[in-house]
Protein backbone atom coordinates (compact mmCIF):
# COMPACT_ATOMS: atom_id res chain seq x y z
CA UNK A 1 0.00 0.00 0.00
CA UNK A 2 1.40 3.63 -1.25
CA UNK A 3 -1.40 5.78 0.71
CA UNK A 4 -0.68 9.57 0.46
CA UNK A 5 -1.08 9.74 4.77
CA UNK A 6 0.97 6.51 4.95
CA UNK A 7 4.66 8.02 4.99
CA UNK A 8 6.24 5.24 6.24
CA UNK A 9 5.53 3.29 3.23
CA UNK A 10 6.83 4.89 0.53
CA UNK A 11 9.33 2.93 -1.55
CA UNK A 12 12.09 5.06 -0.83
CA UNK A 13 11.89 4.56 3.19
CA UNK A 14 11.48 0.78 2.79
CA UNK A 15 14.70 -1.52 3.06
CA UNK A 16 16.90 -2.78 0.43
CA UNK A 17 15.69 -6.11 0.36
CA UNK A 18 12.02 -4.53 -0.34
CA UNK A 19 12.85 -2.30 -3.41
CA UNK A 20 13.25 -4.88 -6.21
CA UNK A 21 9.37 -6.26 -5.43
CA UNK A 22 7.79 -2.97 -5.32
CA UNK A 23 9.67 -2.38 -8.61
CA UNK A 24 8.16 -5.42 -9.93
CA UNK A 25 4.55 -4.46 -8.95
CA UNK A 26 4.72 -1.01 -10.18
CA UNK A 27 6.12 -1.81 -13.41
CA UNK A 28 3.36 -4.30 -13.67
CA UNK A 29 0.43 -2.25 -12.84
CA UNK A 30 1.98 0.14 -15.50
CA UNK A 31 1.72 -2.61 -17.98
CA UNK A 32 -1.80 -4.05 -17.19
CA UNK A 33 -2.73 -0.56 -17.86
CA UNK A 34 -5.28 -1.80 -20.62
CA UNK A 35 -6.70 -4.64 -18.41
CA UNK A 36 -7.44 -2.53 -15.42
CA UNK A 37 -8.49 0.51 -17.69
CA UNK A 38 -11.04 -1.79 -19.49
CA UNK A 39 -12.18 -3.12 -16.01
CA UNK A 40 -12.45 -0.11 -14.95
CA UNK A 41 -15.07 1.13 -17.14
CA UNK A 42 -17.15 -2.24 -17.34
CA UNK A 43 -17.22 -1.18 -13.56
CA UNK A 44 -18.42 2.17 -14.67
CA UNK A 45 -21.07 0.68 -17.32
CA UNK A 46 -22.67 -2.30 -15.04
CA UNK A 47 -21.80 -1.70 -11.41
CA UNK A 48 -19.08 -4.49 -11.13
CA UNK A 49 -16.48 -3.70 -9.26
CA UNK A 50 -13.26 -4.42 -9.94
CA UNK A 51 -11.87 -5.96 -7.27
CA UNK A 52 -14.38 -8.59 -6.30
CA UNK A 53 -15.09 -10.73 -2.99
CA UNK A 54 -14.77 -14.25 -4.24
CA UNK A 55 -18.46 -14.58 -3.39
CA UNK A 56 -19.47 -12.73 -5.73
CA UNK A 57 -17.66 -13.86 -8.72
CA UNK A 58 -18.37 -17.42 -7.64
CA UNK A 59 -21.79 -17.41 -5.89
CA UNK A 60 -22.16 -20.99 -5.88
CA UNK A 61 -18.62 -22.33 -4.28
CA UNK A 62 -19.61 -22.03 -0.73
CA UNK A 63 -16.01 -22.32 0.03
CA UNK A 64 -15.48 -18.83 -1.16
CA UNK A 65 -18.06 -17.61 1.46
CA UNK A 66 -15.31 -17.28 3.95
CA UNK A 67 -12.12 -15.89 2.20
CA UNK A 68 -11.17 -12.84 3.41
CA UNK A 69 -7.36 -12.41 2.06
CA UNK A 70 -7.79 -13.23 -1.75
CA UNK A 71 -10.09 -11.58 -4.90
CA UNK A 72 -10.50 -11.65 -8.08
CA UNK A 73 -9.25 -7.89 -9.73
CA UNK A 74 -11.22 -8.63 -12.86
CA UNK A 75 -12.73 -11.40 -14.25
CA UNK A 76 -9.02 -12.93 -14.60
CA UNK A 77 -6.88 -12.21 -11.72
CA UNK A 78 -7.07 -13.72 -8.55
CA UNK A 79 -5.01 -12.16 -6.20
CA UNK A 80 -3.66 -13.45 -2.17
CA UNK A 81 -3.63 -10.55 -0.53
CA UNK A 82 -1.01 -10.97 3.11
CA UNK A 83 -1.88 -14.89 3.11
CA UNK A 84 0.75 -17.81 1.08
CA UNK A 85 -2.66 -20.07 1.25
CA UNK A 86 -5.09 -20.04 -1.84
CA UNK A 87 -8.42 -21.65 -2.48
CA UNK A 88 -8.55 -22.29 -6.46
CA UNK A 89 -12.13 -22.56 -7.38
CA UNK A 90 -13.06 -24.93 -9.57
CA UNK A 91 -11.91 -25.28 -12.88
CA UNK A 92 -8.16 -24.75 -14.63
CA UNK A 93 -5.70 -21.86 -13.36
CA UNK A 94 -2.50 -20.73 -14.34
CA UNK A 95 0.43 -19.59 -12.38
CA UNK A 96 0.83 -15.78 -13.32
CA UNK A 97 4.33 -16.07 -11.96
CA UNK A 98 5.61 -18.89 -13.65
CA UNK A 99 2.97 -20.09 -15.99
CA UNK A 100 2.58 -23.49 -14.40
CA UNK A 101 -1.39 -24.80 -14.14
CA UNK A 102 -3.27 -25.90 -11.46
CA UNK A 103 -6.68 -27.56 -11.03
CA UNK A 104 -9.06 -26.35 -8.50
CA UNK A 105 -11.19 -26.69 -6.59
CA UNK A 106 -8.08 -26.82 -3.64
CA UNK A 107 -6.83 -25.07 -1.12
CA UNK A 108 -2.74 -25.10 -1.55
CA UNK A 109 0.40 -22.48 -0.61
CA UNK A 110 1.78 -21.62 -4.32
CA UNK A 111 5.15 -21.00 -4.52
CA UNK A 112 5.89 -17.23 -5.16
CA UNK A 113 9.29 -15.83 -6.44
CA UNK A 114 11.17 -14.37 -4.16
CA UNK A 115 10.90 -10.47 -5.74
CA UNK A 116 7.21 -10.60 -5.29
CA UNK A 117 4.68 -10.04 -2.74
CA UNK A 118 2.32 -13.36 -2.78
CA UNK A 119 0.18 -15.54 -5.01
CA UNK A 120 -1.48 -14.40 -8.24
CA UNK A 121 -3.24 -16.80 -10.69
CA UNK A 122 -5.15 -16.18 -13.82
CA UNK A 123 -8.33 -18.31 -14.60
CA UNK A 124 -8.44 -20.05 -17.70
CA UNK A 125 -10.30 -18.62 -20.43
CA UNK A 126 -8.94 -15.19 -19.65
CA UNK A 127 -7.77 -12.67 -21.83
CA UNK A 128 -5.11 -9.53 -20.59
CA UNK A 129 -4.43 -6.85 -22.64
CA UNK A 130 -1.18 -5.59 -21.83
CA UNK A 131 0.68 -2.80 -22.94
CA UNK A 132 4.66 -1.69 -22.68
CA UNK A 133 6.88 -0.59 -19.82
CA UNK A 134 6.14 2.66 -18.53
CA UNK A 135 7.98 4.97 -15.91
CA UNK A 136 4.51 6.92 -16.00
CA UNK A 137 1.25 6.84 -17.97
CA UNK A 138 1.65 8.96 -21.41
CA UNK A 139 5.45 8.14 -21.47
CA UNK A 140 4.85 6.38 -24.79
CA UNK A 141 2.59 5.77 -27.14
CA UNK A 142 -0.21 3.31 -26.83
CA UNK A 143 0.75 1.66 -30.27
CA UNK A 144 2.24 -1.78 -28.91
CA UNK A 145 -0.11 -4.25 -27.55
CA UNK A 146 0.54 -7.76 -25.79
CA UNK A 147 -3.07 -10.15 -25.62
CA UNK A 148 -1.69 -13.19 -23.01
CA UNK A 149 -4.05 -15.74 -23.20
CA UNK A 150 -4.57 -18.35 -21.09
CA UNK A 151 -6.33 -21.51 -22.95
CA UNK A 152 -8.60 -23.87 -21.90
CA UNK A 153 -12.01 -22.40 -22.11
CA UNK A 154 -13.69 -20.35 -24.38
CA UNK A 155 -13.69 -16.51 -22.93
CA UNK A 156 -13.94 -12.78 -24.43
CA UNK A 157 -12.79 -9.89 -23.28
CA UNK A 158 -13.60 -5.86 -24.54
CA UNK A 159 -11.00 -3.46 -23.95
CA UNK A 160 -11.91 0.16 -23.80
CA UNK A 161 -9.79 2.97 -24.95
CA UNK A 162 -10.23 6.63 -24.83
CA UNK A 163 -7.88 9.99 -24.22
CA UNK A 164 -7.18 9.41 -20.92
CA UNK A 165 -7.24 13.20 -20.33
CA UNK A 166 -10.63 14.46 -20.89
CA UNK A 167 -14.77 13.64 -20.82
CA UNK A 168 -15.04 13.23 -23.81
CA UNK A 169 -15.75 9.79 -23.80
CA UNK A 170 -19.17 10.72 -22.14
CA UNK A 171 -19.62 12.15 -25.74
CA UNK A 172 -18.91 8.85 -27.57
CA UNK A 173 -15.35 9.44 -28.25
CA UNK A 174 -13.87 6.26 -26.98
CA UNK A 175 -13.44 3.06 -28.56
CA UNK A 176 -14.01 -0.71 -27.83
CA UNK A 177 -12.36 -4.30 -29.33
CA UNK A 178 -13.57 -6.95 -28.47
CA UNK A 179 -11.60 -9.95 -27.76
CA UNK A 180 -12.59 -13.59 -28.35
CA UNK A 181 -10.93 -17.52 -27.52
CA UNK A 182 -12.26 -20.63 -28.89
CA UNK A 183 -11.10 -24.06 -27.95
CA UNK A 184 -11.94 -27.48 -29.16
CA UNK A 185 -10.14 -30.28 -31.38
CA UNK A 186 -7.00 -29.53 -30.45
CA UNK A 187 -7.12 -26.14 -31.90
CA UNK A 188 -6.78 -22.65 -30.05
CA UNK A 189 -8.57 -19.66 -31.96
CA UNK A 190 -8.39 -16.08 -31.19
CA UNK A 191 -9.72 -13.39 -32.57
CA UNK A 192 -9.40 -9.83 -32.02
CA UNK A 193 -12.43 -7.80 -33.89
CA UNK A 194 -11.96 -4.49 -35.37
CA UNK A 195 -12.13 -1.60 -33.54
CA UNK A 196 -15.57 0.06 -32.96
CA UNK A 197 -15.64 3.88 -32.25
CA UNK A 198 -12.71 6.77 -31.80
CA UNK A 199 -11.20 9.43 -30.13
CA UNK A 200 -8.79 12.35 -30.75
CA UNK A 201 -5.34 10.56 -31.04
CA UNK A 202 -6.42 7.31 -31.21
CA UNK A 203 -3.54 5.11 -32.59
CA UNK A 204 -4.82 3.80 -36.56
CA UNK A 205 -1.97 0.91 -36.58
CA UNK A 206 -0.27 -1.16 -33.73
CA UNK A 207 2.44 -3.72 -33.04
CA UNK A 208 0.03 -6.63 -31.75
CA UNK A 209 1.90 -9.94 -29.94
CA UNK A 210 0.45 -12.52 -28.54
CA UNK A 211 1.77 -14.50 -25.52
CA UNK A 212 -0.46 -18.54 -24.90
CA UNK A 213 0.05 -20.57 -21.79
CA UNK A 214 -2.04 -23.88 -21.53
CA UNK A 215 -1.14 -24.97 -25.14
CA UNK A 216 1.41 -27.83 -26.30
CA UNK A 217 4.28 -26.85 -28.91
CA UNK A 218 2.57 -26.15 -32.01
CA UNK A 219 2.89 -27.83 -35.06
CA UNK A 220 0.93 -25.33 -36.88
CA UNK A 221 0.42 -21.69 -36.53
CA UNK A 222 -1.55 -19.23 -39.04
CA UNK A 223 -2.61 -15.02 -38.93
CA UNK A 224 -5.58 -14.98 -40.68
CA UNK A 225 -5.06 -17.47 -42.58
CA UNK A 226 -1.72 -17.35 -43.53
CA UNK A 227 1.34 -19.53 -41.56
CA UNK A 228 3.52 -18.08 -39.46
CA UNK A 229 6.95 -19.43 -39.22
CA UNK A 230 8.94 -20.06 -36.15
CA UNK A 231 11.61 -17.79 -35.29
CA UNK A 232 12.72 -16.08 -31.94
CA UNK A 233 14.64 -13.19 -33.27
CA UNK A 234 14.33 -11.57 -37.18
CA UNK A 235 11.26 -11.33 -39.36
CA UNK A 236 8.40 -9.10 -37.51
CA UNK A 237 5.94 -11.96 -37.81
CA UNK A 238 6.91 -15.01 -36.32
CA UNK A 239 6.12 -17.58 -33.45
CA UNK A 240 8.19 -19.29 -30.52
CA UNK A 241 8.30 -21.65 -27.99
CA UNK A 242 9.28 -21.14 -24.46
CA UNK A 243 9.92 -24.22 -22.02
CA UNK A 244 10.72 -22.67 -19.39
CA UNK A 245 7.22 -21.53 -19.02
CA UNK A 246 5.81 -23.38 -21.61
CA UNK A 247 4.48 -20.65 -23.28
CA UNK A 248 3.61 -19.92 -27.20
CA UNK A 249 4.54 -15.82 -27.94
CA UNK A 250 3.30 -15.02 -31.35
CA UNK A 251 4.75 -11.69 -33.27
CA UNK A 252 1.61 -10.70 -34.98
CA UNK A 253 3.57 -7.23 -36.79
CA UNK A 254 1.81 -3.95 -36.85
CA UNK A 255 -1.59 -4.03 -37.36
CA UNK A 256 -4.77 -2.22 -38.63
CA UNK A 257 -7.23 -1.45 -35.95
CA UNK A 258 -9.80 -1.41 -37.97
CA UNK A 259 -9.28 -4.69 -39.49
CA UNK A 260 -10.38 -8.16 -37.83
CA UNK A 261 -6.79 -10.24 -36.95
CA UNK A 262 -7.36 -14.22 -36.02
CA UNK A 263 -4.56 -16.60 -34.49
CA UNK A 264 -4.87 -19.96 -34.92
CA UNK A 265 -3.08 -22.63 -32.83
CA UNK A 266 -2.74 -26.28 -33.83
Amino acid sequence: QVNSWNYWRHPWLLGDELKPVFTAYARLRYRLLPYLYSVAWDAHTTGMPMMRAMPLEFPEDRQTFSLIRQYMLGPALLVGAFTKCLYLPEGEWFDFWTGQKATGPKTFEPSVPSDRGGPLFVRAGSMIPTGGDMDYVGQKPDDELTVHVYAGADGRFVLYEDDGQTFEFERGAFRTTEIRQTNGGGRLSVEVAAAVGSFPGAPARRKVQFQVFGVPRPSRVHLDGVPVQTGAEGPSVAWCWDEATQSLTVRAGERDVNAKTTLSVE
